[in-house]
């Protein structure tokens, strides 16, 4: 009995979703989000590591082409951080509006990005500049 109660808890552990705001998605609906170092929120980023990123969702609209645009909000002011722009390296191109895409990126946080509260946004973008998704997440830069 405790082995199935700790199996159970474990599965419930390593699916456990990210909790995130919606920010605009237009092209898309979210269905999850993971990333690999959220076990909390905050968010924690681990400063001098690579966050792993995987987002699933249903695209409402035709997409031949996409950018990633992601934001650390701090203080209600947007700063870019640094990630490769063309989306369709983390999702499959083209994608076909009823299609259900898994999307995965990765960022790395920088040894100099101070220890702070910020606030991911995190967008793809199509060829003609509408909203695909969007999504906001509370973090924490850490050691």
């Amino acid at each position: 009995m405790k082995i199935v109660i700790f199996l159970a808890t474990l599965t419930t552990v390593l699916t456990a979703r990210v909790q995130f705001k919606d920010c605009g998605s237009v092209g898309a609906t979210i269905n999850w989000i993971d990333i690999n170092t959220c076990t909390s929120e905050p968010c924690p980023l681990p400063r001098n590591k690579n966050i792993t990123v995987d987002v699933n969702f249903a695209a409402k609209e035709d997409v031949s082409s996409a950018n990633n645009k992601v934001y650390g909000i701090i203080g209600g002011v947007p700063i870019a951080f640094p990630v490769q722009p063309d989306a369709c390296k983390d999702m499959p191109c083209p994608i076909t509006s009823g299609q259900t895409v898994s999307y995965k990126n990765e960022i790395h946080v920088l040894s100099s990005y101070p220890k702070i509260r910020v606030v991911v946004q995190w967008e793809v973008v199509d060829s003609s500049g509408n909203m695909v998704f969007c999504f906001q997440v509370p973090a924490q830069i850490t050691d």
